[in-house]
């Protein structure tokens, strides 16, 4: 029962508007492109940032319209850079003090952040794709070690890039450079059982 109330929400979700009907989509740009500014420029407000505006984000990855998502991307690799400064000590996932508090936050979104993004990784728009890898590439180096639980449900878009034909050529740089930084970020027991795929493609 849960799933299909999951899906007819985002059978809601995806009629709330009609690119073809309006052009509300240019609102939606505006609206993530000020976001972005915003917050890009009030690391002191990290903390309810990621309390109320990265949920919303997040829910937005979904969006249709390939300039809009791009920089709804955008803007949540902002509020990352601007939590990145914080990990320059050793983050500890138990401790509740203000400096890590954003941190915390942002492990508890990670599930929610994979499901909103591991499908798009094999869509057709390398714009979408390449917005992916950056956003993931941001993710792991502000929290090394947080994709270890999802890496099964990633591998599969890294081996839909690098695999496919059609793929530019930066495209695959992108991949690659996403790759690289997983594997350096992560425990190589992580890769083990996914050897077997990224190798073939990767060299």
């Amino acid at each position: 029962m849960d799933t299909d109330d999951q899906d007819d929400d985002e059978g809601s979700d995806d009629e709330e508007y009609s690119d073809d009907d309006d052009m509300s989509w240019k609102v939606r740009r505006a609206s993530a492109k000020c976001l972005g500014a915003v917050l890009g420029s009030r690391p002191d407000l990290l903390t309810e940032f990621y309390k109320t505006v990265s949920p919303a984000l997040i829910g937005r990855f979904k969006e249709r319209e390939d300039s809009v998502k791009c920089d709804i991307f955008n803007a949540y690799r902002a509020l990352l850079r601007q939590t990145r400064p914080i990990t320059s000590a050793s983050f500890d996932p138990d401790a509740m003090d203000e400096e890590n508090r954003p941190l915390t936050l942002l492990q508890a979104q990670i599930p929610a952040i994979v499901k909103a993004i591991h499908k798009q990784l094999r869509e057709k728009s390398f714009k979408t794709r390449q917005g992916c890898f950056s956003l993931l590439t941001e993710l792991v180096n502000v929290l090394p070690g947080a994709l270890s639980d999802h890496i099964p449900a990633i591998v599969p878009g890294i081996q839909y890039s690098l695999g496919d034909k059609n793929s530019t050529s930066n495209m695959k740089i992108d991949t690659l450079t996403f790759l690289s930084c997983i594997l350096t970020q992560h425990s190589p027991t992580v890769f083990h059982p996914h050897i077997s795929v990224l190798l073939p493609v990767s060299v």
